[in-house]
């Protein structure tokens, strides 16, 4: 699974990185988290060829779902009408993930910024307003990651960013993208009190 992100890249940086010139957009006012992401903060998502910032989680009755598995992503009701028409990219500089308790960081040696795969879907909201909301797409852990977790985020290679973001892609192209990130490039850091603070 995927319960934190840190993402700590300048707006400007961002643009760049998806070749994009248009001013961020903001959902319902809310400016976006800068440094570590927790579940329900505003982050920054490429979404419709822009770079928005959205609420991470989608609300039910009973709790806030944050991820959802590659596996079973395009036949769960809930998730299948966004999984064809509305994915979007999460940039994030790296993630977490905890083993006895002790929190490690998870990033890519050779790239500063990469991106989670994800879904967006709109909310009515209890005061009747729409809000879009992106979740983050899991898939089973690769070698590096399964000491530590079974599960992990999605990672889209750089080369194929632009493909999953076409709405028009053939669905049995996007499912080839839905596997654990196997480069073996993943820097894995247990993370000391101290560095843990210095993220907020």
């Amino acid at each position: 699974m995927c319960g934190r992100f840190l993402l700590n890249t300048s707006l400007e940086e961002l643009q760049e990185y998806y070749n994009i010139v248009r001013e961020v957009q903001y959902n319902n006012e809310h400016k976006y988290s800068k440094g570590e992401i927790f579940p329900s903060n505003a982050s920054l998502v490429m979404y419709n060829n822009e770079l928005k910032a959205l609420n991470w989680g989608f609300p039910t009755k009973d709790k806030l779902m944050i991820n959802g598995r590659c596996e079973t992503i395009f036949e769960r009701p809930m998730f299948s009408y966004a999984m064809e028409h509305s994915r979007c990219l999460i940039p994030v500089n790296s993630f977490y993930e905890w083993k006895n308790g002790e929190k490690h960081s998870i990033s890519i040696k050779t790239m500063p910024i990469f991106s989670f795969g994800g879904i967006v879907k709109r909310f009515v909201m209890k005061d009747g307003t729409f809000e879009d909301r992106f979740l983050i797409l899991t898939t089973e852990a690769n070698e590096e990651i399964k000491s530590l977790h079974h599960r992990m985020p999605l990672i889209i290679d750089r080369d194929l960013e632009r493909e999953f973001l076409n709405s028009k892609a053939n669905k049995e192209c996007i499912r080839t993208m839905l596997k654990p990130y196997t480069k073996n490039t993943l820097n894995i850091t247990a993370l000391s009190e101290a560095q843990q603070l210095s993220l907020f």
